[in-house]
């Protein structure tokens, strides 16, 4: 598939057919996140993939509040995005910058992840509101690192009829001089 076809396929699924997802798929889109670019080359980033069991009916709990996320129990993988920022940089072995720049880093891997995922025909959906305490302690993520994101990934019932919309370029973008 074209890239550009790829970027126009991908969109925010929140309607699951009932299939599970091939883990060659799924760890093509991991392998992809993993080449994503970090700042320093960090790579900050590790994954969870949830597939079933009490993790799954756990996640979908913990994402399920206030209104939000109703669609999750009809996604049968989830891949939960988490890390810190690094001790110290790779190259130099002293502190990082000031900056934040793991949070640039784990958009990255993700737009990385939901672009492969759309090249080989799944749909996904990233959810960033859900209680992290009670997912971490699920899943086993120690209490120094951050749970970022969390990525519903499977096959969707229906493609969506028209792409969502967006601003138009013009609104968007200033060229200068």
């Amino acid at each position: 598939m074209d890239f550009f076809e790829t970027v126009n396929r991908r969109f925010s699924c929140r309607n699951y057919a009932d299939r599970p997802v091939e883990k060659e798929k799924l760890l093509a889109c991991l392998e992809a996140a993993r080449r994503a670019p970090s700042s320093r080359n960090s790579q900050p980033c590790r994954y969870v993939v949830v597939n079933g069991g009490e993790p799954r009916t756990g996640l979908i709990k913990y994402t399920k509040i206030e209104g939000f996320n109703q669609f999750a129990d009809q996604c049968g993988t989830f891949v939960v995005l988490y890390g810190g920022q690094a001790e110290h940089d790779p190259r130099t072995g002293k502190p990082p910058p000031r900056r934040a720049y793991w949070q640039t880093d784990i958009g990255i891997a993700a737009a990385y992840f939901t672009l492969a995922a759309a090249a080989q025909g799944l749909a996904t959906c990233i959810i960033g509101y859900f209680e992290e305490k009670p997912l971490r302690e699920l899943l086993g993520i120690p209490e120094d690192k951050q749970i970022w994101l969390i990525l519903a990934v499977g096959y969707a019932k229906a493609e969506p009829k028209q792409p969502t919309p967006r601003k138009p370029l013009e609104e968007l973008v200033r060229f200068l001089p």
